[in-house]
């Protein structure tokens, strides 16, 4: 009786001192391709999260407000129609407009490769990642790397192929490994998810909106961030120097 007892103790005091984090959000995103030549493309990344409520969290109240800012630039190279070898830099602000902002610089080198499965197109891409995330206290940027695995699946709605002015699902996973740095909480540390329709306007590119959900050790405690948010998702692929 008494280990049930401080087995039900030790599961209050665990619920009660729990810093995890539930919020809701919507992201405006928009990605070009440029070809340089035949096989290199220069991609840009931009997004923006908006949370359109006031929450509180840990006694201290956070306003709507805009939690978090990309930029992402990157250089491509694909050997085959089905290989990519990626340079890339992501910068990341965390709660940009006020005085709790977080800049991170993030270079990363990652190989993607796709293939077809019956109507499917899948696709892999494995990226490690060098984060320089912003110390307020000591303002430094101390080094936390990571290798990160996402699978993601097309599937069009309308014949084997997704065509000019067709829809289509799209989805993927993602899972993220700490593996040195202060930030290293735990070695698996983040899971992405992503599930959208999306409507192929070809010359104008594609239009996506879907539902992400992300879940993220936070901090020493192994406490988490839940952070699910509607994104709409413009992907484009203009040709602005003729290279093909």
């Amino acid at each position: 009786m008494k280990q049930v007892l401080l087995l039900i103790l030790l599961l209050k005091y665990t619920f009660v001192i729990s810093q995890d984090i539930n919020v809701f959000g919507f992201t405006p995103a928009i990605s070009q391709t440029t070809p340089l030549s035949k096989k290199i493309d220069w991609g840009l990344f931009l997004c923006s999260t908006y949370i359109p409520t006031d929450y509180t969290f840990a006694g201290l109240n956070y306003p709507a407000s805009d939690i978090r800012f990309q930029f992402g630039n990157s250089f491509t190279y694909k050997p085959t129609k089905t290989l990519g070898l990626t340079l890339g830099h992501l910068y990341q602000r965390n709660f940009p407009f006020d005085e709790r902002y977080i800049n991170e610089y993030r270079p990363y080198q990652q190989i993607n490769f796709s293939h077809v499965l019956s109507n499917f197109k899948i696709s892999h891409r494995l990226r490690f990642s060098e984060r320089f995330i912003q110390n307020k206290t000591t303002s430094n940027y101390p080094l936390t790397t990571m290798l990160q695995y996402l699978t993601s699946i097309q599937i069009p709605l309308q014949g084997k192929t997704i065509d000019e002015n067709e829809f289509y699902l799209t989805g993927y996973a993602e899972e993220y490994l700490t593996l040195s740095g202060e930030k290293k909480y735990k070695t698996f540390s983040e899971f992405w998810a992503y599930v959208a329709i999306g409507y192929n306007f070809c010359k104008y590119g594609k239009l996506q909106t879907g539902f992400v959900y992300e879940w993220v050790i936070r901090n020493q405690n192994l406490d988490t961030r839940n952070l699910s948010y509607v994104e709409l998702f413009w992907i484009t692929n203009f040709d602005l120097f003729n290279k093909r």
